[in-house]
This record gives C-alpha cells, structure tokens and sequence, in this order.
C-alpha cells in the first residue's frame, strides 16, 4: 500500500473533532477518477474510511472523488491499485491531535492489511 499523506488548509473548525475529551485531527480520503484502475483505490479507500468510522464516527470528512476538467484527476494514484491520498488535519491542527488520529488511522489500515491476507 502506498499513502500519500498531506495536511489540509481548512479552518479549524472543519479540520477537528473532540472525542471523549481528546481532540483528533480530522481525515479526507482524496480520489482521482482519471486512469483506468481507480475503482480499485476507491474500494481501498472505501474500507479504510469505514474502518476509522467504526473507531469514531466523525473522524472522517469522506471521500473527496476528483473527475473536474481541468484539476488533476490522477494524483499519481495511477501508478498503484492499493494507494490513498489523505489529508490529516489542517496546518491548524496540533501535532497531539495529528498522533492521535494515527493511532486511529493505523489501527485502520492494519485491519484491512489483514483481511487482505485470508
């Protein structure tokens, strides 16, 4: 799996979230829909949304799909059917909450590592 990891420029306001007095980063799964395999990293990115959702609910800001003429709808995301472009947080976001949200968003990919495998 490939993870092309960014950091938003949202306000603060759309870029955390407080769950059980600890404060998150918030994740946006980013998908180009201009190359022939995306199904496969949308399914991908699909599961690990999920997967983060069933840790805590608000965590994620969705998946943001691409197909605008004229924006990048690629994200080099052609060059891989297992890789994701996230954006953890914004540059408002401390560096606890980014650790916190990796923590979530590693349990995450682990799970869907793993069932992969059977």
């Amino acid at each position: 799996m490939i993870i092309d990891l960014h950091r938003d420029a949202v306000d603060r306001e759309y870029s955390y979230i407080t769950y059980n007095d600890k404060n998150y980063a918030k994740v946006l799964f980013v998908m180009g829909k201009r190359y022939d395999n995306y199904k496969e990293n949308l399914s991908l990115a699909k599961k690990i949304d999920d997967k983060i959702k069933n840790q805590i609910s608000s965590i994620s800001r969705g998946i943001m799909i691409n197909d605008v003429e004229g924006h990048n709808g690629v994200y080099n995301q052609d060059i891989n059917t297992k890789m994701i472009l996230l954006e953890l947080g914004s540059n408002n976001n401390t560096v606890d909450e980014i650790y916190n949200t990796i923590i979530i968003l590693a349990n995450a990919i682990e799970e869907v590592i793993n069932e992969d495998k059977t």
